[in-house]
């Protein structure tokens, strides 16, 4: 259901001119918006209600308004790791903030486990590497060490910090899996287009000599008819003799009989 979903909103927000890879990312961060911004929106009109408009609350509508601003710019930014970068920095920002003052009473740190997987998904894994240590040193920081204003107990801190750290590695490794198998696809497309213009090739028009019937190749070099098929496809040559060159090069053999099979020479 969700692959339908992301094509859909491939088709939705497709950039003219964009490779499979975009399109794929395009879907996604724009699924991920949908789903974000609303939610955003919906716990920030919460917590205006019970706490007035506080900075929470302000970052909050702040990060719906920027959201909505990215889903538009999707369909006509062409330069997708600009946007994608623009992104993954100011939700670690807004990630900072409500980490750093213990937002929702403490418990805001949860939109945490979201970075690693939109981080390698979106930058791929050496640029997600980086956003990812970043996070980490974060999670430190304001965790572990309680930098900030809002003090963890440490059992809350370290258990978050080793299940975040389990997600970073899990995200990895799915972005290395799918990165890996995506290039492998790449490289079976490529061999199969060569075959293909090989086929297409033995398909058109193949300057031969008039002379001795050699073959020219794309490049300009001449090869023999047997070379030049056996190499451009699966066929195998045998050797025989036809009549006509039978009777030039064996005449005391030319007059068998009809019934004689030419070939056993």
């Amino acid at each position: 259901m969700s692959g339908i979903v992301i094509a859909q909103l491939k088709k939705l927000f497709d950039y003219p001119a964009s490779s499979v890879d975009e399109q794929r990312k395009r879907g996604f961060f724009a699924l991920f918006l949908l789903v974000i911004t609303p939610t955003l929106f919906f716990f920030g009109v919460i917590n205006a209600n019970a706490k007035g408009m506080t900075l929470e609350v302000v970052i909050t509508f702040v990060s719906v308004l920027f959201g909505i601003l990215q889903l538009f710019a999707l369909k006509w930014v062409k330069q997708l790791p600009r946007l994608y970068r623009a992104g993954v920095t100011f939700t670690l920002l807004f990630l900072t903030y409500i980490l750093a003052t213990g937002g929702a009473q403490g418990v805001a740190f949860l939109w945490y486990y979201f970075h690693p997987v939109a981080a390698f998904f979106l930058a791929g894994k050496k640029e997600g590497l980086f956003w990812v240590a970043v996070s980490l040193v974060v999670a430190v920081a304001f965790v572990l060490l309680n930098l900030g204003p809002y003090t963890y107990p440490s059992y809350i801190g370290m258990r978050f910090f080793i299940t975040y750290l389990l997600v970073c590695i899990l995200a990895y490794g799915l972005e290395s899996s799918r990165d890996h198998f995506y290039k492998q696809l790449q490289t079976e497309k490529a061999a199969l287009e060569q075959a293909l213009q090989q086929v297409q090739t033995l398909q058109g028009l193949l300057p031969i000599c008039a002379s001795c019937k050699k073959i020219r190749d794309d490049r300009g070099y001449w090869h023999q008819v047997e070379s030049y098929i056996s190499e451009h496809s699966a066929v195998e040559f045998s050797h025989s003799i036809c009549p006509e060159c039978r009777a030039v090069l064996y005449p005391a053999r030319s007059h068998r009989k009809s019934g004689d099979n030419p070939s056993n020479i």
